[in-house]
């Protein structure tokens, strides 16, 4: 069972017993102590990440999250996980807009932990514009100034408003190293002038959760026992390119349904859409679907399909889905837009985005030709495998290895990269 340490405000395996072991460790090992702020680590299974940076004996990891935030649509409370949560302490702090990830900042235990903690290395997930960064940025120079900062982007387009330029400048060059999630963002970073190591690796999967299986049972209750289904899993918005998607699934044969699993502005024009176009009874709409049980709806999926477009100052950063798909022995295909061609490899198809009709001849290739949908499936598999928890931890170890000075800036590219 995780117990809570009133005296640090952290929930650990042991509680308190688990602040006496890790003093006893530190004086015996002296080893990097690592601050990790994550808003996303709310979410159970992302936090299977900071398990597997946790691995390493010489790391006294903490982490501090949100108490409740708005992920994937809806309030997620952080809850602690016996299995997870081991070799690392959490806190859990209140924080204002916590639906906001650029403008969100700590109210409680940040100020705390850096001043009783004195961390070697503060790794931010967090993207170098937003509050949170530049809260951090001052905090560690006042009240922990030989930490070390680490911060993460997958920004590799956005133009910054006079709001968010300056603290953008500001956290760069209080920086000592990056790591992102693609070579654009790599790419944006130098141009901004920043010199420090930047480490990439795209986002991690837990490749024991995603298999293949079949799931006979949700394809009866949704009633495409005998169909061949077109899936898409995310935010029903624009910049996902669902209008394309549904533009090219309307011209695919009757026996050709198409599952969207996710929730999103554009939820009720699309259903207006697909009524207009008479093929409501082809498509099904999920809403939103907690996180543990999308795993299913991959499995219930022929093809999975990330449409996504460039608009404005946003593209696709990596394409978790892709990933998850493949992991589960689904054929995927990807538009052009930013990191996808990226992330698929040779694993998967491209079209160029926003075209329904290059999109709609890669569908039919995947729903005609078996030979090719194998052949994808197993690169598929192949390819998810780059992604493991594991892999990505190795790429964090590098960059903590790096700034405290004891590795070089191997100026490689890791998963995803």
């Amino acid at each position: 069972m995780l117990l809570h340490c009133p005296q640090l405000g952290i929930y650990s395996p042991y509680g308190f017993l688990y602040c006496i072991f890790q003093s006893c460790r530190c004086a015996f090992l002296n080893p990097m102590k690592i601050l990790r702020l994550w808003h996303a680590a709310v979410v159970t299974e992302y936090r299977k990440k900071l398990r597997a940076i946790a691995l390493r004996d010489d790391i006294d990891l903490r982490v501090l999250v949100p108490v409740s935030w708005i992920e994937g649509g809806k309030r997620t409370f952080f809850v602690a996980n016996n299995d997870i949560d081991l070799k690392y302490a959490i806190s859990t702090g209140r924080v204002l807009r916590r639906n906001n990830i650029q403008r969100h900042f700590y109210l409680t235990r940040l100020f705390g932990l850096m001043l009783s903690f004195k961390p070697d290395i503060i790794d931010m997930e967090e993207e170098p514009h937003a509050y949170v960064a530049l809260q951090v940025t001052l905090y560690k120079k006042l009240l922990s100034p030989k930490s070390k900062i680490i911060f993460h982007s997958a920004d590799s387009i956005s133009r910054h408003t006079r709001e968010f330029a300056g603290i953008y400048r500001s956290v760069l060059a209080g920086a000592n190293a990056a790591i992102v999630r693609n070579q654009q963002t790599r790419q944006k970073l130098q141009q901004n002038g920043f010199t420090k190591p930047i480490f990439i690796t795209g986002n991690g999967i837990d490749l024991s959760h995603f298999t293949p299986a079949p799931v006979p049972h949700l394809r009866n209750e949704l009633g495409i026992a005998d169909k061949i289904v077109i899936g898409f899993v995310g935010k029903l918005k624009k910049g996902k390119g669902i209008w394309t998607l549904l533009e090219a699934f309307a011209q695919l044969p009757p026996s050709t349904h198409l599952l969207m699993v996710g929730d999103g502005n554009e939820r009720q024009a699309f259903a207006d859409k697909v009524t207009e176009l008479k093929i409501a009874h082809r498509v099904i709409l999920t809403g939103t679907i907690e996180h543990d049980k999308v795993l299913d709806y991959y499995r219930a999926m022929d093809v999975c399909v990330l449409p996504s477009i460039t608009q404005g100052g946003w593209k696709e950063f990596f394409g978790r889905t892709l990933i998850e798909a493949m992991a589960c022995g689904i054929p995927v295909i990807g538009s052009s837009s930013g990191s996808i061609p990226d992330t698929i490899g040779n694993a998967g198809l491209i079209f160029r985005e926003k075209e329904a009709g290059d999109l709609l001849d890669k569908m039919r290739i995947l729903t005609g030709n078996q030979e090719v949908r194998e052949d994808l499936i197993r690169k598929g598999r192949q390819r998810a495998r780059e992604f493991s928890w594991e892999n990505v931890a190795q790429v964090h170890w590098q960059a903590y290895d790096c700034v405290m000075g004891t590795a070089q800036d191997p100026h490689a590219s890791a998963p995803g990269a």
